[in-house]
């Protein structure tokens, strides 16, 4: 007797297994795609150079990369995933934001932010949503930008000091010349006086403008790697910017010595380390006294060349030392004016012997003088 109950049930498997092996692989490569999708989210978001944050619809954690871990001093090995943002972070202007977007439903939010630390964000915040615009929470893309707000501090500051450098010169020979110009000086000594001044007025604003241009100079052919290095003998290079100087220490009596001990080779641009060298004596040689001595003293130090250029002059106070070495710094401003200087004499020695891979130092006391030191790679 036929049992049709049995073949009843192997036909229906017979239909019914088809198609749930077919249900079971889309699924399957549903499930597939998925897994694969998050994959390449992840690649991305950690591949990516801005910090970046997703939240779900609580203000939980649902993605998070290195690079925001990095911005925030985040612990890199610790699992943040569907922990509140304000938890973790602590920051109520970040909080703030996520909120805007989840409750107020803002398209983008642009803002600036300061850490507790001086570091400044730029931080972006826009919607997440699905393909079907359904939204799913917040994407947070942070830019640490310090160094760039650092540097334009630093180029506001650099624009102020030539704008006042430039025009302290100008509006003294405008003031002189207006006078001469009204005849209100008749006297003819009194006139060669005012002309003096707007003479070294005029070569004080040239100094200025000469140093700004060896300065971008300088900057140039370090970016650009575009200079010329030789091994050579430093003595060469030392009595050549001593020969520079030598009538403006004759003027003031001021005897120039150098010490050696032995020759000493290094790779140099010749050019460059003697604009230095002569930097630093002029220096001296402007702040020191009258019938005073400027030492210049070298010699090999473990795998460096010393070059010290020592003075008997006033001096410098301990809390100007971090400073000298920047653009336009002057510890006694009217003194440098008066003497010509620009400001930029040693700012000029410490991109030269950066250049050569060096560094530069000084020490000085008041009323003892000051030794200015350039510290060179012997290879």
């Amino acid at each position: 007797m036929i049992d049709f109950t049995f073949i009843l049930t192997i036909l229906i498997l017979l239909i019914v297994l088809p198609i749930f092996l077919f249900i079971f692989k889309k699924r399957t490569n549903i499930q597939s795609d998925v897994e694969k999708q998050k994959n390449i989210l992840k690649s991305l978001l950690f591949s990516m150079q801005e910090g970046v944050l997703i939240t779900d619809l609580d203000g939980n954690i649902s993605e998070i990369n290195l690079t925001f871990m990095d911005i925030f001093n985040l612990d890199p090995h610790t699992d943040y995933n569907n922990k509140p943002v304000g938890v973790v972070l602590q920051i109520p202007e970040i909080e703030k934001i996520i909120n805007k977007i989840l409750h107020e439903k803002c398209g983008l939010i642009e803002e600036e932010i300061r850490l507790v630390d001086k570091k400044k964000l730029n931080i972006k915040a826009s919607q997440f949503v699905t393909n079907e615009n359904q939204l799913i929470g917040v994407l947070l893309v942070v830019n640490d930008i310090t160094l760039i707000k650092e540097l334009e501090g630093m180029r506001r500051t650099f624009a102020a000091n030539v704008s006042h450098e430039l025009r302290t010169p100008l509006t003294s020979i405008q003031g002189y010349v207006e006078t001469l110009l009204d005849g209100k000086v008749t006297d003819e000594k009194m006139q060669k006086s005012f002309l003096q001044i707007v003479y070294n007025q005029a070569v004080r604003l040239r100094n200025i403008v000469d140093d700004l241009m060896s300065l971008s100079k300088i900057e140039n052919m370090s970016e650009s790697g575009d200079l010329e290095m030789i091994r050579g003998e430093i003595e060469a290079v030392i009595k050549s910017a001593v020969l520079q100087c030598q009538e403006k220490a004759n003027n003031k009596k001021i005897n120039i010595s150098i010490f050696m001990n032995g020759k000493i080779y290094v790779k140099m641009n010749t050019r460059l380390l003697e604009q230095a060298i002569y930097n630093l004596l002029d220096n001296a040689i402007k702040f020191s006294s009258e019938e005073s001595q400027v030492k210049i003293q070298v010699e090999g130090v473990g795998n460096e060349v010393s070059l010290v250029v020592s003075d008997n002059g006033a001096g410098i106070l301990k809390k100007h030392h971090q400073r000298i070495f920047e653009r336009f710094y002057m510890v006694d401003k009217a003194r440098s004016r008066e003497l010509g200087g620009s400001g930029l004499g040693l700012s000029i020695v410490k991109h030269i012997v950066q250049i050569h891979k060096g560094r530069v130092d000084v020490k000085s006391e008041v009323g003892k003088g000051s030794a200015f030191y350039v510290y060179l790679p012997l290879n």
